[in-house]
């Protein structure tokens, strides 16, 4: 991983207009992995490998906010931990 991923990250982040998205790098919560990105959007989180976040959020247009990047994430990342899903989403039971 390139040291200043996490300087890329945040600078997409803020070109994407996503303030309410928290981002950390965590390397305990699978070791096997090595170190994950951790987005947290309201009561959702996903942990998936820096780079791979780094060229999902490059693929979005200027502005397109978090909702954007919660649908990349869902649709596009081919290695991701999922958090427990908010309520009313569509992993919670009817």
């Amino acid at each position: 991983m390139a040291p200043d991923v996490l300087k890329q990250l945040d600078a997409e982040l803020k070109r994407l207009g996503a303030r309410d998205v928290s981002l950390s790098l965590d390397e305990a919560f699978e070791p096997d992995a090595g170190v994950l990105a951790k987005v947290e959007i309201q009561d959702a989180y996903w942990h998936l490998p820096p780079n791979d976040l780094l060229e999902l959020l490059r693929d979005l247009q200027d502005g397109a906010g978090s909702d954007a990047i919660k649908q990349t994430i869902e649709q596009n990342a081919t290695t991701v931990w999922h958090g427990p899903a908010p309520e009313d989403s569509r992993d919670t039971p009817l």
